[in-house]
């Protein structure tokens, strides 16, 4: 029980680096995509209603580049760290984030009032739990491994 800060391994950051793949970025590039096309769009047939769409979707796109962008920093600064923290609890709540347009599906536990990003493939597991044991980076929350502990004996 409680939190320890061991040396990230080379395991740790690629599962780490798992957590920030396609689906991380996917928002951005199609809110963005979806600007240029609305963009484009303006300039051929000058019409009103696609000038709104347009900056509605900058706005969209400008806000989910920057929010990945800052997370993205947070990552890159624990890699730098070379530092992970794990923490032993019971999970106090097991959810999935589905905002905006796109559901990116990410999982999150909140353990020891900390939000930590875990794989969504966890969800179901950590629902279920007892006592959970996740290893995570600490700037980032993003869990790099998690042990799961139904009733008396570790699940995974």
């Amino acid at each position: 029980m409680g939190t320890d800060s061991p040396f990230i391994t080379v395991d740790d950051i690629a599962e780490a680096k798992r957590m920030f793949g396609f689906q991380f970025w996917f928002a951005p590039v199609l809110f963005s995509a979806t600007a240029c096309g609305l963009g484009t769009g303006f300039v051929v047939f000058r019409e009103p209603v696609l000038l709104f769409l347009f900056l509605l979707f900058v706005i969209f796109a400008l806000l989910n580049v920057l929010l990945r962008a800052r997370e993205y920093t947070a990552f890159r600064s624990d890699l730098e760290l070379g530092r992970v923290e794990a923490i032993e609890a019971a999970p106090e709540k097991v959810w999935i984030n589905r905002r905006g347009v796109t559901a990116n599906g990410f999982c999150y536990v909140r353990i020891k009032r900390l939000r930590i990003r875990v794989p969504s493939q966890l969800y179901g597991d950590l629902r279920e739990a007892n006592l959970v044991k996740i290893v995570f980076l600490p700037t980032c929350r993003v869990a790099v491994r998690v042990e799961i502990a139904h009733g008396l004996g570790i699940g995974r």
